[in-house]
């Protein structure tokens, strides 16, 4: 099993419920397009 840690300096744990922040956006979509790479395997 394959795995990658990403880290976003300065946030916290649940920060990307702050979904107007640019730093969240990001981390959501990082999140989205690993669960469809995952998912397309």
């Amino acid at each position: 099993m394959s795995v990658e840690l990403h880290q976003w300096p300065g946030t916290f744990h649940g920060s990307q419920a702050i979904v107007s922040a640019e730093v969240s956006q990001r981390q959501v979509a990082e999140l989205a397009g690993a669960l469809r790479r995952a998912l397309a395997a």
